[in-house]
């Protein structure tokens, strides 16, 4: 804040400059080497941790599915050996986290409309829908991460990506995170899929012949493969045909432990 004007203009070049320079070589690869579940009739793909437990996983016959099994992991998305590799870099200045404190954040290339939806426990959640969504024959919805939203940074590039190649997009904001505190006690963590599988259903109702595709980061990954694992075959019978998620916590515990040392507290 006790900075002058040409310093913080110095010092956002310099940020999106490094950023640029590391990572202009590799930003075509991100969706494909992330990409962890295409549910599209007649083209098996398998992951191996989707399904949750052997009990639920032993009722589904790998052979007939189409909810991916088995994974084979991709090409790892490895960045260049500089400060781009620093987890508290990508955090703070990959995330243009700093960028938007010292200069605000841009507003957002695209419209939306909001909508809010009341939950069948008498709580609500709001969902912003991309212009001309419901002209579209293909929509993603997108899960935000924890403590972010519908109008986060990466939210917005998310969907910035998927309306360049002609999707339309679904934003949820999870219970509390539009602004509004929500009605019930209780909130979203982790393995909530509640509020994710009434948005779905919602869509297929109103949309019975559209495509329907989910995507999300860190919890909102997480969510929308526990989602997938919990309609297993069915996801099919919903209008779901693929997802695509980013940076997911796979092990929270471990990810719980790193959170609560050093700087990352």
């Amino acid at each position: 804040k006790n900075l002058d004007i040409s310093t913080k203009i110095l010092l956002v070049c310099a940020i999106h400059l490094t950023t640029a320079l590391a990572l202009a070589p590799k930003i075509g690869r991100i969706f494909r080497s992330h990409t962890l579940l295409n549910v599209v009739e007649n083209q098996e793909i398998s992951f191996d941790n989707v399904l949750g437990t052997g009990q639920q996983r032993s009722k589904i016959d790998p052979e007939k599915s189409f909810v991916a099994y088995n994974f084979e992991v991709p090409n790892s998305f490895i960045l260049p050996k500089t400060l781009t590799q620093n987890c508290h870099w990508q955090t703070i200045v990959g995330s243009k986290a700093l960028l938007n404190k010292l200069v605000g954040q841009s507003p957002r290339p695209f419209e939306t409309n909001i909508e809010r939806i009341i939950t069948p426990d008498g709580d609500f959640f709001d969902v912003e829908y991309s212009n001309g969504f419901e002209n579209l024959d293909a929509i993603v919805v997108i899960s935000h991460g924890l403590e972010s939203n519908s109008k986060g940074e990466l939210v917005t590039n998310f969907a910035q990506a998927f309306l360049s190649k002609g999707f339309g997009c679904s934003l949820v904001n999870y219970r509390g995170c539009s602004g509004e505190p929500n009605r019930r006690l209780g909130a979203y963590h982790l393995g909530f899929t509640t509020d994710l599988k009434q948005i779905t259903s919602l869509l297929k109702e109103r949309y019975p012949f559209k495509s329907i595709y989910l995507s999300g980061f860190s919890l909102g990954g997480n969510v929308s493969l526990k989602l997938l694992g919990e309609l297993a075959d069915s996801a099919k019978d919903s209008n779901i045909r693929g997802c695509a998620v980013t940076c997911v916590p796979f092990d929270p515990v471990a990810s719980q432990g790193k959170l609560d040392q050093g700087f990352n507290r």
